[in-house]
């Protein structure tokens, strides 16, 4: 499904819709600490911006991600790219891939392809990523605090020299998500509303392209679609139980809500 400009959906276009909307909020959640596994993916350089000097690995995992999802939530298992797939306004930043895993935990990636000959310098482009892991404890209850992080999330390669002697065992990312309610649909803002509406409206494997002005840059995007996922898994829980959301990759099929932000000048 490909919305036009300035499209929006009523709530009658939406399965589900009613009562516990007009209670105002849905949940309260109290300030938390949240600990994010992530992992790198990629080849090392000899510097910061540098040539590369290794063949894929990982460069540097978590001490809290669990071994046997850490190949589950590379780039190429969420969703494969090649450089031919990556927005031209994106394709500095890097695209993003956000996906739901089968125990109901989230794996997110930024990948950006660089040559392998440095950045800035002509040469065979490779994948450089960079992946976090959110368990389904801490996703319902604390996605729009992680979404908004996800915005500054790169891609950027280990420098051998300073890769830590324990890269398999570094400390997770920390984050303290403070107080925040939890709203009912009616209380969204504006972008919220639009995305969660969206989101619940479609059906099962039923692609869709978010036009590319209808949010200002990839943030916008990422803060609206956090607050979205919190509504959603109190009122329609089914909708948001197989996400597939892609930040910067050319239309594809498979069932994935897509947004291209617009090329900067």
């Amino acid at each position: 499904m490909r919305l036009e400009r300035g499209a929006t959906l009523g709530l009658t276009d939406r399965p589900g819709g009613g009562g516990e909307d007009s209670e105002g909020v849905l949940e309260t959640v109290p300030e938390a600490r949240v600990s994010i596994g992530h992992l790198k993916w990629g080849k090392l350089v000899a510097e910061k911006g540098g040539h590369v000097i290794s063949d894929f690995e990982f460069t540097r995992v978590s001490e809290n991600l669990p071994k046997d999802i850490q190949r589950d939530i590379v780039y190429p298992k969420l969703c494969g790219i090649s450089s031919l797939d990556v927005a031209p306004g994106s394709s500095e930043r890097g695209a993003l891939v956000i996906r739901s895993l089968p125990d109901g935990s989230m794996a997110a990636a930024r990948v950006r392809f660089r040559s392998e000959a440095g950045d800035g310098v002509r040469g065979r482009p490779y994948a450089q990523s960079e992946s976090w892991y959110i368990d389904p404890q801490t996703w319902p209850k604390h996605a729009a605090h992680i979404t908004s992080r996800l915005a500054d999330l790169r891609a950027e390669p280990d420098v051998r020299s300073e890769r830590p002697a324990n890269w398999n065992e570094v400390e997770p990312r920390e984050f303290t998500d403070p107080e925040h309610q939890i709203l009912a649909l009616e209380g969204l803002d504006a972008d919220a509303r639009f995305l969660a509406e969206l989101i619940s409206s479609r059906s099962e494997n039923e692609g869709v392209v978010v036009p590319s002005d209808k949010f200002a840059d990839e943030k916008s995007f990422l803060e609206a679609l956090g607050k979205a996922v919190e509504t959603l898994h109190r009122t329609n829980p089914e909708s948001v139980a197989d996400m597939r959301i892609t930040v910067g990759i050319l239309e594809r099929e498979g069932g994935w809500i897509q947004f291209m932000p617009q090329k900067r000048e």
